[in-house]
């Protein structure tokens, strides 16, 4: 081993004593136990669900910022991943703000639409599935855009 390798190679094991010497013996105890609660479905129609997150939308829709942006009604600025699940939540619903869906999946999957005035002018999603799109079956392929 040459003189400078081992010099570094002592360093390292000194520093990594001091280090594992200055942690606490014991780690501090949680006041809450975080275990999941048993799941069970909700068993509510398709449609039911839509409902639901319109629901959330609308309201939603009262916080929004310059930009588009959902704002926290108790922070008052953007906070976590409110925008980007808002966005993906009004997609799968409504894209011409005639509170009908206009596009939705044979299985859960992420899209992207073209819009322009309200009509979707092209998909993409990332898996196979079939779509319906303005009351038309579309089978869709993986990562393959499509024009309607």
């Amino acid at each position: 081993m040459k003189p400078a390798t081992f010099v570094a190679v002592v360093l390292l094991c000194a520093t990594g004593f001091c280090a594992a010497r200055d942690r606490p013996t014991t780690l501090p105890r949680a006041p809450f136990h975080l275990t999941a609660r048993p799941w069970t479905p909700l068993n509510r129609p398709r449609d039911g669900y839509l409902d639901s997150v319109e629901g959330i939308c609308r309201f939603t829709t009262k916080h929004l910022g310059p930009s588009g942006e959902v704002i926290d009604p108790f922070l008052k600025r953007e906070h976590q991943y409110s925008t980007p699940y808002f966005a993906f939540a009004i997609g799968s619903i409504d894209v011409n703000a005639d509170s009908t869906a206009d596009a939705s999946f044979s299985a859960p999957c992420q899209f992207m639409l073209q819009l322009r005035e309200g009509k979707v002018l092209a998909v993409e999603v990332d898996r196979d599935v079939v779509a319906t799109i303005a009351g038309r079956q579309i089978e869709l392929a993986s990562h393959t855009p499509l024009k309607l």
